[in-house]
């Protein structure tokens, strides 16, 4: 997945998630699936397209269909990605690799570009997860740097980090293998080293004019909002914010920088920076439904809740994406707080028709307040 990375880092431009476009795009059917699938499961869907008997164009729609019912999970994007890179022939990979430009300016390019740039913004360490599948031989190669990409594409990044660290050793002005380190060592869950490294990369790009290293210039948002989510998950609060910061000292429209920053000082318990940090990121990235139902979680954490205005962003939500089932139940929460019961009702009722039949315990919850409400009208005159 690193040229996927690499690519993403490089582009400026920002695209709208499916959902969005689903005006300007054919909107692909629905995948049959076996008779027992849950068609309101997103990992059912994700599953199916990762079947080997499912055709890369079938399981583009399967993945694009599991990110329309669950769009806070990234991976789904990815996998579509993946979807359409592998549905392109060998000579057209090969052609965009060597940066042929009818390629790498087909819409199929740019789809691939726009998509990952999109995934990269909301989640910078974004990857498709899975087991370390050795390939046969891989352990007799002497190229430490050959040897190293092999392990990096089966998923084996204990040794893909400790080949890359051999080729460092002996040359560590190649920053590219810096970041492909620090990648390597956050799926390990080694935050420190993680930081290390992407520092290094950073501290280069401070050092020299940018001309001379337009490559990181570029991609220098997405880096320092790699390291913010580095500090996040080491537990030092005040360096990723510093890092988010930064992020957004570069680009101004980083529009998930506001948003990892909102989700930092709500984790403070600061609601009032977590609301204003919340609202530019709405404000800049408007059509974005996660962001609408991040601010209405927000609004109801406040003292008192503001179930009205949490109300107007979740009825967003659900008008950018109908299928995610999430914004039904707090749309119901809202209303329920203002006495509006009927309406709670009916989005309660909206809910069960979309929750993944695997979760119990929000099905439970959403049958709850709806027999609570239905036996409160029933013992009104």
């Amino acid at each position: 997945m690193r040229r996927f990375l690499m690519c993403a880092l490089l582009s400026v431009a920002c695209v709208a998630p499916l959902a969005a476009q689903k005006d300007a795009v054919k909107i692909p059917k629905r995948p049959k699936m076996d008779a027992a699938a849950d068609t309101n499961d997103p990992k059912a869907y994700y599953d199916y397209g990762w079947l080997q008997r499912t055709p890369w164009d079938k399981s583009m729609d399967a993945f694009y269909w599991a990110y329309r019912l669950a769009p806070d999970v990234t991976d789904y994007l990815l996998a579509v990605e993946v979807a359409l890179w592998q549905k392109q022939s060998p000579e057209w990979r090969s052609e965009y690799f060597d940066g042929a430009e009818f390629v790498v300016t087909s819409k199929e390019a740019k789809q691939i570009d726009s998509l990952l740039t999109f995934v990269y913004r909301m989640e910078p360490f974004a990857h498709l997860y899975g087991p370390c599948v050795l390939e046969e031989g891989v352990d007799q190669i002497t190229d430490p740097m050959l040897a190293g990409v092999i392990y990096e594409g089966d998923g084996c990044y204990r040794q893909a980090a400790e080949k890359y660290g051999q080729v460092l050793a002996k040359n560590p002005k190649r920053y590219s293998l810096h970041l492909n380190r620090a990648q390597a060592f956050f799926y390990l869950q080694q935050y420190g080293n993680t930081i290390t490294e992407l520092n290094i990369v950073l501290d280069s790009m401070r050092a020299r004019d940018q001309k001379k290293i337009q490559f990181y210039y570029q991609s220098k948002q997405f880096l320092e909002a790699m390291l913010g989510t580095a500090y996040a998950r080491n537990g030092d609060m005040a360096s990723a914010r510093e890092a988010y910061g930064r992020a957004l000292t570069e680009d101004l429209s980083f529009y998930s920088a506001h948003a990892q920053l909102s989700a930092l000082a709500l984790a403070d318990g600061d609601i009032d920076q977590a609301l204003q940090e919340i609202d530019q990121a709405v404000q800049l990235k408007p059509d974005l439904c996660v962001l609408r139902v991040q601010y209405g979680d927000i609004l109801l954490r406040t003292e008192p809740p503001r179930f009205a205005d949490a109300e107007v962003q979740y009825r967003k939500a659900i008008e950018l994406e109908p299928y995610f089932a999430k914004p039904y139940y707090s749309l119901a929460l809202s209303l329920e707080g203002q006495g509006k019961n009927a309406e709670a009702l009916q989005n309660y009722r909206a809910y069960l028709t979309r929750v993944p039949r695997r979760q119990v315990k929000m099905q439970q919850s959403a049958q709850a307040r709806i027999a609570k409400l239905e036996a409160l009208a029933a013992s009104k005159p």
